[in-house]
């Protein structure tokens, strides 16, 4: 097999690699109770110079996610109460969300038609986001999961509740020409990668929490904390494996992000 690319646009992923790292059986199954908020910018939209156009507001490009698609349908399929939780205008956020709900059924091939959308101008943000406004709605703060890549966000105890995604500190793309090092490259990875982590991430704390008969949240607080944020431990290749798996079962083709090293000829991949 050839492949004819540049150095610096996406790789698919090797069948050598699909088959020695795919779990049996399906994974996404319904869940009693589980409630997810989710972030906007910097989550499942992007409004960087360098993002495809999937909506265009007041002339900003705003670009999807790679696995927005396919997150917001797995959690369909796991039955979820859904939350876009943004601290963008409300007018804005249900144009955005709209647009986001209707690739899903186009792509995906499932209707999401019950969801909650909170803004700024709707309620209170002020730097974080409060679950007890979810609460407030007779969900149990013990299975409500916020997933945001701001990890200041998070609203006095509720820090267990929080899927934390990489948050982007460079606001560039990098190109040949414009190389920093291979652990910056591989960090931009991890950003176009955040919703396959965030998958396998809530798909293993529903594990662990089944298996230990926890509470969620806990689950999920341990995954993630102890004296500091566990961050190699979460960017373990088996959640990412876990994750890719989950959004394969709604797009097949769906592919991990990967990039050659600008540096060398050798694949990076996200871990």
């Amino acid at each position: 097999m050839v492949f004819t690319i540049n150095k610096f646009i996406k790789i698919i992923i090797f069948w050598s690699f699909c088959s020695t790292h795919f779990v049996l059986g399906a994974v996404l199954t319904p869940q009693e109770n589980l409630n997810i908020a989710i972030d906007l910018d910097g989550t499942l939209v992007y409004h960087h110079a360098h993002m495809q156009n999937d909506a265009i507001i007041l002339g900003i490009p705003y670009g999807f996610a790679h696995g927005a698609v396919e997150l917001l349908a797995a959690l369909h399929e796991m039955k979820a109460t859904l939350t876009f939780y943004s601290a963008g205008s409300h007018d804005r956020n249900t144009f955005l969300i709209s647009r986001l709900i209707q690739e899903v059924e186009k792509k995906a091939g499932r209707k999401i038609s019950e969801y909650t959308i909170l803004s700024r101008d709707l309620i209170p943000i002020e730097g974080t986001k409060n679950l007890n406004l979810l609460v407030s709605r007779n969900l149990d703060l013990n299975r409500t999961i916020l997933i945001d890549d701001n990890p200041t966000v998070a609203y006095e105890n509720q820090r267990r509740n929080l899927l934390r995604l990489d948050f982007d500190m460079m606001d560039i793309m990098q190109t040949p020409e414009n190389p920093c090092s291979e652990p910056d490259q591989i960090e931009q990875i991890q950003l176009k990668n955040n919703l396959v982590r965030a998958t396998g991430l809530l798909l293993k704390a529903i594990e662990v929490a089944q298996h230990k008969k926890i509470h969620l949240v806990d689950a999920l607080s341990d995954l993630q904390w102890e004296e500091r944020y566990l961050h190699e431990e979460t960017h373990d290749k088996s959640i990412y494996r876990l994750g890719l798996t989950a959004l394969r079962e709604i797009n097949p083709d769906f592919q991990l992000y990967t990039e050659l090293s600008f540096f060398s000829d050798k694949i990076l991949y996200p871990w």
